[in-house]
């Protein structure tokens, strides 16, 4: 599942959460195998403790979704999906993903799937939680969008967008 750039910076600053990119330089095997692209930038911010949330929400994007974009190569008969798709078309997204898994989509679920995404339900968590299995999934898709500097936005995009651009077009931000 790839989520939008802008939406994951939302959560990081929403929650206030920051990641320690030493956790991932002390690993020589996932360094070595996985994330040797990215390993001066992982050096450069782990070396700033009070690093911008802007470009660490960018590296970190970045080096997910990097490794991601790789797998889609390495793995075609693997399931890539955004997270905005499924939100924007919940019940058609998640059939499509039953199918490619042969799992048998049943009634029960898709009362499921149409109950938890719903338009009455809330459009983001409450402020300070971090999962809200109710919500408006359609409304929730560009959520960032007024809560994010448009500055800051733009300023990700460039950060992402050697990534990004494998995932999201000019109208997704």
């Amino acid at each position: 599942m790839i989520r939008h750039p802008a939406a994951i910076m939302w959560s990081m600053k929403r929650l206030n959460w920051r990641f320690n990119f030493n956790h991932l330089l002390r690993q020589p095997l996932l360094m070595r195998d996985l994330l040797e692209p990215w390993r001066a930038e992982l050096e450069s911010l782990a070396a700033q403790p009070d690093a911008d949330l802007i470009e660490e929400a960018a590296l970190v994007w970045r080096v997910m979704y990097g490794v991601v974009d790789q797998w889609r190569g390495e793995f075609p008969q693997w399931q890539f999906v955004r997270h905005e798709d499924l939100s924007r078309a919940p019940v058609e997204g998640f059939r499509a993903l039953f199918e490619h898994a042969q799992v048998e989509f049943t009634d029960s679920i898709v009362t499921y799937i149409e109950s938890t995404t719903h338009a009455t339900n809330p459009v983001s968590a409450p402020q300070g939680q971090a999962h809200a299995l109710r919500r408006d999934s359609r409304a929730n898709v560009a959520a960032w969008a007024a809560q994010l500097d448009a500055a800051d936005v733009h300023r990700l995009r460039d950060l992402t967008e050697d990534v990004a651009s494998e995932w999201y077009l000019d109208a997704d931000w």
